[in-house]
């Protein structure tokens, strides 16, 4: 669901420069989280996400946005690339 990073990811990501980058998780409270995500909040976009291996076959479908939990992790990436 994410950005392809093989193929474009330098200038993908490069958009983001400046913007809110936040590091979510998606699963029921009290149980491993099913995805872990990195997301721009400036601008609503999943950069890179990944399924918890052992739940890879399990159909992501059936979370919702009241399942993504409140384990944020805010940073701000500059211009020049780094963290804020």
């Amino acid at each position: 669901m994410g950005i392809d990073l093989s193929k474009n990811g330098y200038a993908d990501l490069r958009e983001h420069i400046g913007h809110a980058v936040v590091c979510v998780c998606y699963g029921k409270p009290h149980e491993d989280p099913h995805n872990v995500a990195l997301e721009c909040e400036t601008c609503g976009c999943v950069l890179v996400d990944f399924d918890h291996p052992e739940m890879a076959d399990d159909n992501l479908q059936n979370y919702t946005e009241s399942d993504r939990r409140d384990e944020k992790h805010h940073g701000l990436v500059n211009q020049e690339g780094t963290g804020a």
